[in-house]
């Protein structure tokens, strides 16, 4: 927004075609609160999938202008085509998340430790891989939970990841939502909605439909329209949410807009 820009160095993958690719800009400074970290360093995290379906992770650090060694998973056991979801990456428990779609109607999370740069497969609740048709987004409260929203229809249900103390990970399922008391109510002509979208450290998602696209707290249960031109298209889209802060003098009040 700034009109800065930095041109990186093309990272080094190999020989194999890469059919799928997204990265994710992170801070570099350790207790950073985020309020005025945007010309600090960074890093920024590259995932590909190629065709051999095998997924390769690596990160560009700004200190030393490099790429890390890459980290990689063969998913190739899988017989099914596998794809990365559109939506961004997110932060949870020192590791970034995304969503795999796998072509036999399952979906899986692939998970990147940024601090052993190792890769893995989360496995979700039953529901949730055997729903790939239904529409999901990851979200990533403050907390440090790991949670996968599914919207089937107009009914929306949260999974929770847990993990116990001798690293056994369930899933917990919320209570069903049902969208159509808080989008319907406002504008009946609603009439389909997909999800689209998170806000880190927050239960915020976005949902598109077909008359705009809405922002929904999961905590308050309440919903905003943000703006009628972004609303359902024939092919998938992202919305990627951004803070904004100003801080005119030190040590006084920090505003913030999403």
């Amino acid at each position: 927004m700034m009109g800065n820009t930095r041109e990186l160095p093309a990272p080094q993958r190999g020989d194999s075609w890469n059919t799928y690719e997204c990265a994710t800009v992170l801070c570099a400074v350790d207790g950073c609160d985020h309020g005025a970290c945007q010309s600090g360093p960074f890093f920024v995290v590259s995932i590909s999938l190629d065709e051999d379906k095998v997924a390769t992770t690596i990160m560009y650090s700004s200190d030393t202008g490099t790429w890390s060694t890459p980290a990689s998973l063969d998913l190739g056991f899988i017989e099914s085509d596998i794809s990365i979801s559109w939506m961004h990456g997110v932060l949870s428990g020192g590791a970034l998340h995304f969503i795999l779609m796998h072509d036999d109607a399952r979906l899986g999370v692939l998970k990147y430790d940024l601090g052993t740069s190792c890769l893995s497969e989360i496995e979700p609740a039953f529901e949730i891989q055997s729903a790939r048709f239904d529409s999901h987004a990851l979200i990533a409260p403050e907390d440090g939970q790991l949670g996968i929203a599914r919207l089937s229809g107009f009914n929306l249900s949260v999974y929770w990841r847990e993990v116990c103390h001798d690293q056994v990970a369930t899933w917990t399922k919320s209570e069903v939502i049902d969208l159509k008391k808080h989008l319907l109510a406002s504008n009946p002509m609603i009439s389909h909605t997909e999800l689209v979208g998170s806000v880190e450290r927050t239960t915020i998602i976005f949902a598109t439909t077909n008359i705009g696209t809405y922002m929904i707290d999961l905590k308050s249960l309440r919903s905003k329209k943000l703006t009628s031109e972004l609303r359902l298209f024939n092919h998938p889209w992202a919305l990627f949410p951004y803070f904004s802060f100003y801080n005119p003098q030190r040590d006084k009040l920090r505003t913030r807009s999403i």
